[in-house]
This record gives structure tokens, C-alpha cells and sequence, in this order.
């Protein structure tokens, strides 16, 4: 139902959330769903209400989204 993504090292995931709405993606930062020490750095995507076509376009959309904010801290 949900996949868990692990992001590169130093790449917050509320960061990339607020990036990512630009290219029409939204996911889940990890950190709301940890009670102590929350993971800054994993995002959870749901996918399941979603057709392949859906899943792939979101899927290159966040791979551009990563790659633009590593650039940005690369």
C-alpha cells in the first residue's frame, strides 16, 4: 500500500515536499509518522489509488525534483 523512500544524505524531505509541488508531485514527509526522533530524510508514497501511467509520470517527477535540489546543495 505505501512505499518508503530513503533520500541522499542531507536532503529533508519537507524541503523537497515544498519543491516537488511545483512539478505537480505530493507526497508524505517521514517525519509525521514517528513519535520521537522523526526521520527527516525518508517520505512515504501511496500509491495504490494510483494507474501505472500515474505511478510513472510521479515517479520521473520526483526523480527531476531530486536531481534539481541536489544540484541546488550538490
Amino acid at each position: 500500500m505505501h512505499v518508503w523512500v530513503t533520500l541522499p544524505e542531507g536532503l529533508d524531505a519537507d524541503s523537497l515536499l515544498r519543491a516537488a509541488w511545483i512539478h505537480g508531485l505530493l507526497f508524505q514527509p517521514g517525519r509525521a509518522f514517528y513519535a520521537s526522533e522523526p526521520e527527516r530524510f525518508k517520505l512515504r508514497i501511496t500509491a495504490v489509488h494510483s494507474d501505472e501511467k500515474q505511478i510513472r509520470a510521479g515517479v520521473q517527477r520526483l526523480q527531476a525534483t531530486v536531481e534539481e535540489m541536489m544540484g541546488r546543495y550538490g
